[in-house]
């Protein structure tokens, strides 16, 4: 793996940390709308890492 696709890498696993992050909130608070946006954000970044693991 070359040092971009490993920045890329880091970049999208700190996207999903804040996506927990913000299911967490979501939950504590129980505010739905902000429950499926996080939801929907985390799935978008797991399908963006996907190529990058499998490179």
């Amino acid at each position: 793996m070359n040092r971009d696709m490993k920045f890329q890498l880091s970049g999208w696993i700190l996207f999903i940390v804040c996506a927990v992050l913000f299911l967490i909130s979501s939950i504590q608070s129980g505010d739905l709308l902000l429950f499926f946006g996080s939801l929907v954000f985390l799935i978008a970044c797991i399908f963006f890492i996907i190529p990058l693991i499998k490179n």
